[in-house]
């Protein structure tokens, strides 16, 4: 017995079972199954009978078979028909399908009473069919249902615009078309053409592409695989012709020189292949560009690209190359490149194309936090199937559809932290993007992603290296400052001192007051500045304490608006103070409370020009008092601000005089202590010149 002849029809027929299974076990509440599985049990039912029919021990037994195998052969095509109908959702005209079926009863009734075939008969190759004429209708009955479920499904690929639905109607077509090749070779040696039956060979391929095109909804794209097929039979056959060629030359070497080493041998054999290297990857190189066509631009593109970013650091142009390459390589009518940012929302950095709208997506919109747990690509479809668009806001769906977006590609890292997101709009075609397609994009992501992070760490090591060199250069000058800081009244004490040691006899009550002020004084402004530096480094440490109490902002208020009276007036400049009749009681500490009013007054006198006018003030704001120092100094500009708060900074005033450089650690004790109060800190401008320093205290709580 040829096992060649009789077992591919019991495997078949397993195969189908198995396939019957997985079908039914896959949803069998879906029509579209329950439909196939009929086709799956018809073809099951043939695959078991022509077994049966082959392992006949006489033409008796297998005529019985034969004549059971004409019941079920011709169902193979309507019910293939009726699945592609439920496939497709191609409706055909209403009466087709009964017509079918009751065809097919009327057919099954004559081939089990022996009008189709009469029996069997023995040939080379095994047992065939003895016809009757009613095989001619049975037979046109049975291709005529294929060919017009192979229409539908033609139909099908043609009009629909998902690449997804395409590409899972073109696996059924190649499948079909296995089959009825198959089927043409059964038909063959009844004609008496001698040639193996490879009917059976063909349905197992039909059944098996249909199968994992019901039940996988994303597949490897069929064009891909053809392409891939076609691709490694030409280079092998490109490189078979010249390689035989050599191989036979090397034959003729060896019977001519028997005398040759096996080190000889063996460098005959490796230079044929040596030599044929450059005719391989020139070979490859025309391959793939006949068969990739459009593909092959850009791949070289995605090569270029890959290469030419890796020495880019700038993330400007890196993003604006990666947005360029994917608009021309795939056709989009637009491209976004969204980033995330310090705030973890997603920003767009770089756009092409007809729609270059900026779009933003917070980092709680459901966009975002999809990606985050799918870790997939995500397409305007995908939005509708899992509802994403009722779980946004009508400003978010409204900024989306703007947007006019196709497919949403996500860049992630190596541990899938989602830190980017390709937004392609629609292709210029009007098709949708094609799996091939999502695959490309996919990998310029992901080395998008490991360009992102190089040029991250990059930036990153240049602002530390630059924030370094910013901090030793302000240390530096820090320490010029508090040595011209500490100087200037140690040469006012020491002047003075020296000039009571020497000429204490003859110096008058007058001049004796002038120089013990002098030297109160000096001593006064470094016991300060030091007193600052104490502060500054008790905070960094955190021990700084606050003794806090009940205090009269009032009382604080007018005690230092006596001492600096006379001090405003050396400097030609107005004072004002202005407090309300009644204020109420803050919970602070009264020395630091009046070391941050001292220090705001301080430098309203020193970057005020004579003339001017300083206004110190209190206001109450909710539960908190308002205290405010408002000078006529240059105005402070919007990006200087927060700087002014920061240590070591000294703001650019080109009318404060030369004694106003400072140590540049005032306004950052006092917004530390600000702060430490419960208070804030700000400046505000009112008019073109002047600034307005405020902070706030916490009112006491009498409940």
């Amino acid at each position: 017995m040829d096992l060649g002849y009789v077992l591919p029809p019991a495997f078949a027929f397993v195969f189908n079972v198995v396939l019957l299974c997985l079908v039914l076990t896959k949803n069998w509440k879906s029509f579209l199954h329950r439909v196939f599985s009929i086709f799956l049990i018809n073809m099951a039912i043939w695959a078991m009978f022509i077994f049966l029919m082959r392992v006949s021990p006489d033409i008796q037994h297998a005529s019985t078979w034969q004549i059971a195998l004409s019941t079920v052969g011709h169902g193979t095509g309507l019910f293939f028909f009726h699945f592609t109908v439920v496939f497709t959702n191609i409706r055909p005209k209403k009466w087709i399908l009964p017509a079918g079926y009751l065809f097919w009863i009327v057919f099954a009734v004559l081939g089990i009473t022996g009008f189709i075939t009469t029996g069997s008969q023995l040939k080379p190759y095994g047992y065939a069919p003895v016809m009757t004429p009613l095989i001619t209708p049975y037979l046109i009955y049975s291709y005529t249902f294929t060919i017009l479920g192979i229409i539908n499904l033609v139909k099908a690929y043609r009009t629909s615009s998902s690449s997804v639905e395409r590409n899972r109607a073109a696996y059924i077509i190649i499948g079909i078309s296995c089959s009825l090749l198959g089927g043409i070779t059964d038909l063959l040696p009844i004609m008496g053409i001698s040639i193996h039956p490879l009917g059976i060979l063909g349905n197992i391929v039909f059944v098996l592409l249909t199968t994992v095109a019901i039940l996988r909804h994303r597949l490897m794209d069929i064009h891909v695989v053809i392409r891939k097929g076609v691709y490694y039979l030409l280079i092998s056959m490109i490189i078979a012709i010249p390689y035989t060629g050599s191989a036979l030359l090397f034959s003729w070497v060896v019977s001519q020189h028997m005398s040759l080493t096996w080190i000889s041998l063996v460098i005959l054999m490796f230079i044929p292949a040596i030599a044929l290297q450059p005719l391989w990857s020139r070979a490859q190189r025309r391959v793939d560009r006949l068969f990739y066509r459009e593909r092959y631009d850009f791949l070289k593109a995605l090569e270029d690209f890959s290469e030419d970013t890796h020495s880019i650091t700038n993330l400007e142009e890196l993003a604006t190359s990666m947005v360029k390459l994917t608009t021309q390589a795939l056709y989009s009518s637009n491209t976004r490149l969204l980033l995330r940012t310090e705030s973890q929302n997603f920003i767009t950095v770089s756009s092409s194309g007809s729609n270059t709208t900026p779009l933003t997506l917070n980092n709680d919109n459901p966009i975002i936090n999809w990606m985050k747990a799918n870790v997939s690509l995500l397409s305007s479809r995908d939005m509708i199937t899992t509802t994403l668009n009722q779980s946004m806001t009508k400003k978010e769906i409204r900024e989306i559809d703007e947007a006019q977006p196709e497919l949403f590609v996500p860049i992630l890292t190596k541990t899938n932290e989602l830190i980017g997101i390709i937004i392609l709009g629609k292709k210029l075609s009007g098709k949708t993007y094609s799996q091939e397609e999502e695959r490309l994009i996919s990998t310029v992501a992901s080395r998008m992603a490991v360009e992102l992070e190089n040029a991250r760490l990059y930036n990153l090591e240049r602002t530390m290296r630059a924030e370094q060199e910013q901090e030793n250069k302000q240390k530096t000058e820090f320490l010029n400052s508090v040595a011209h800081e500490l100087k200037t009244p140690l040469t006012a004490v020491m002047s003075s001192s020296e000039l009571l040691n020497t000429e204490i006899s003859s110096i008058s009550p007058e001049q004796m007051g002038k120089l013990s002020g002098n030297i109160f004084r000096g001593v006064s402004l470094m016991n300060r500045k030091i007193s600052e530096l104490l502060d500054l480094a008790e905070m960094e440490k955190g021990k700084i304490k606050l003794n806090l109490e009940p205090l009269d902002i009032t009382s604080v208020l007018q005690d230092i608006s006596s001492q600096f009276s006379i001090l405003f007036q050396e400097s030609d400049q107005e004072f004002k103070l202005v407090i309300p009749d009644s204020m109420p009681l803050v919970l602070a500490d009264r020395e630091k409370v009046e070391e941050i009013i001292m220090n705001l007054l301080s430098n309203a006198n020193k970057y005020s020009s004579a003339g001017g006018s300083i206004t110190l003030r209190s206001r109450i704001s909710d539960n908190f008092v308002v205290i405010e120092v408002e000078d006529t100094a240059e105005r402070i500009r919007d990006e200087q601000k927060a700087l002014l708060f920061k240590p070591y900074y000294r703001g650019e005033n080109h009318t404060a005089k030369p004694k106003a450089l400072g140590l540049g650690l005032g306004l950052s004790i006092c917004k530390t202590l600000v702060e430490l109060h419960q208070g804030k800190i700000w400046i505000e401008n009112k008019n073109s010149r002047g600034n307005i320093f405020c902070f706030s205290l916490p009112i006491v709580n009498n409940n």
